[in-house]
């Protein structure tokens, strides 16, 4: 039961590490790309994985391709840095919806106890 999801997270947070790493490297030019590169199609991968068990998944994985069609749309110089913010609003609804959904799940197994640590000021996440 939602074996997929599980592995789909796991790629979710080894994306964010790599992530980390690329910004590190984004000195370097080559290896920051590639490294970013990587961190991308994990995440990707991940939310592909968890999507196979729950609707809410692939809803943050179509927000998540949106977002990289913008992430190449930042180099104009009119539009850069409006994009920018757009982008950090939509990681911000994507986290949203596999948070929410991750607890949406919680409840469905029973746990709603752990579900229930996923408020933020009163609001359910």
């Amino acid at each position: 039961m939602y074996r997929n999801v599980g592995s789909g997270l796991k790629l979710l947070f080894i994306a964010q590490i790599v992530s980390i790493i690329a910004a590190v490297f984004s000195l370097v030019p080559v290896l920051g790309f590639l490294l970013a590169l990587a961190s991308g199609v994990l995440n990707f991968m991940g939310l592909w994985q968890a999507a196979k068990d729950e609707q809410g998944y692939q809803t943050a994985m179509i927000i998540t391709i949106v977002n990289v069609v913008l992430a190449l749309l930042t180099s104009i110089p009119i539009f850069g840095k409006i994009i920018k913010i757009v982008r950090s609003i939509l990681s911000l609804i994507i986290l949203y919806y596999v948070c929410n959904t991750t607890a949406n799940l919680l409840r469905n197994v029973g746990r709603a106890d752990i579900a229930a640590q996923a408020v933020l000021y009163g609001l359910s996440i």
